[in-house]
């Protein structure tokens, strides 16, 4: 279940609705994926939040690898607003494969 937004369900009350959320570890909701101009595609990308108890599990046992990619993403950025966007998708991409 995701903890998202309290669920239409007419089922679950709000209060039961809060108190599941509190007690899940992790929170999963499907967001809208983005183009390169931030508009909403039609399809949905997962985001997944971890609750207070997961978070030193997250950190300490969970996490492989952080990699840095803000010059990537400065990159990106640049090719958007100068109107290359082929340019930019395929930078993406490459840099997909690689990770």
């Amino acid at each position: 279940m995701g903890f998202g937004h309290w669920p239409s369900d007419p089922s679950t009350s709000k209060d039961d609705w809060v108190k599941l959320k509190a007690a899940s570890l992790v929170r999963i909701r499907w967001d809208p994926e983005r183009d390169l101009h931030l508009q909403p595609l039609p399809y949905r990308a997962i985001q997944i939040g971890i609750g207070r108890e997961a978070v030193p599990r997250y950190v300490e046992q969970w996490v492989q690898r952080i990699t840095d990619i803000t010059d990537l993403a400065h990159t990106i950025h640049n090719l958007v607003c100068t109107e290359n966007l082929n340019t930019g998708v395929a930078v993406m991409r490459s840099a997909q494969n690689g990770v």
